[in-house]
């Protein structure tokens, strides 16, 4: 009975969080602003043509990042094809989207694999994402050299309250996360302290590249848009970019938002093509994110994880 009660509680979870994805992503587009700028910017050049196709090789090449990165972290655990690896991560992606912080990635993650292995599902999910955290934080701060003071501190001014009792419900959550679980905590921690150094290694360099990708793409949804940069002066811009964004913890329904307002604060000091930027951030979100959510909602149903839990 009891376990009957937990596999209807992760269906209810599963399908609440996919929902919320939907609707987030729903509402996301329509309440963007600048649809109209699309048929005004994009031209069928040959220019375009191939700033589309090298996008879309991008896009893949994001996902084989994740998946490969993924793959390696959980071979200490269950082998796993690489194309399970895609599936998994697709279907995290949907149930993350729907949560603050994309905390419930893991969800979507455990799910797809069998119940004995959900629990190392769930710590590696989250070294993944330290992992992800620490390379963008590094590329930032080098980015900040090259980029004045006041940008950081005017940055942290304009939300100063919402980082502050963001950060203070994610700490208190992650402590009373860390009170229930401690057994199970100090037991995966001695596994980790297990697994070889170049699994640590490969995951950081699928993480590294995956990051490069996430740069690139943004430079050519500007440049697909007219927004014209340097990549000299765009690189540095683009590290700090990434770097807030994943400093400032993001709400699902103000991430775009926030991501939009520091985008414009950022590359505003070199371009004035202020609805410009914003189309490619939001294109830059809507390949990563819209797109990857809705194809993983489809592996989630194929699995038929909704129906049998």
């Amino acid at each position: 009975m009891q376990k009957r009660i937990w596999q209807d509680l992760v269906k209810l979870l599963v399908i609440g969080f996919s929902v919320a994805a939907y609707i987030f992503i729903t509402i996301r587009l329509i309440d963007f602003g600048q649809w109209h700028l699309i048929g005004h910017t994009l031209s069928f050049s040959i220019e375009s043509l191939t700033l589309l196709l090298t996008l879309l090789v991008l896009w893949f090449i994001n996902l084989f990042c994740e998946a490969a990165k993924w793959q390696v972290l959980m071979r200490p655990f269950i082998s796993m094809s690489y194309l399970t690896a895609w599936r998994q991560v697709l279907a995290g992606t949907t149930t993350a989207v729907g949560s603050p912080m994309r905390m419930a990635e893991m969800v979507g993650r455990m799910v797809l694999l069998p119940k004995s292995k959900r629990l190392e599902a769930a710590v590696m999910t989250t070294v993944g994402g330290a992992m992800q955290n620490v390379v963008i934080l590094i590329s930032g701060v080098l980015a900040f050299f090259h980029f004045p003071l006041p940008v950081m501190s005017q940055v942290i001014k304009d939300h100063y309250f919402y980082i502050l009792t963001s950060s203070i419900i994610i700490l208190c959550g992650f402590a009373g996360l860390l009170f229930y679980f401690r057994d199970k905590i100090r037991y995966y921690i001695f596994r980790l302290a297990h697994i070889r150094r170049n699994v640590i290694f490969i995951a950081l360099f699928w993480t590294s590249v995956r990051l490069l990708v996430f740069i690139f793409q943004l430079f050519l949804w500007m440049r697909l848009w007219d927004v014209y940069l340097t990549f000299s002066d765009y690189l540095p811009l683009a590290c700090l970019y990434f770097f807030f964004i994943t400093l400032l913890p993001s709400h699902i329904l103000i991430d775009m938002g926030i991501r939009g307002s520091i985008a414009l604060f950022l590359f505003s000091f070199s371009t004035d093509q202020t609805p410009l930027i914003l189309l490619a951030t939001f294109s830059l979100w809507l390949s990563n994110v819209v797109v990857p959510t809705l194809l993983g909602g489809s592996v989630l149903i194929k699995q038929n994880t909704i129906k049998q839990g």
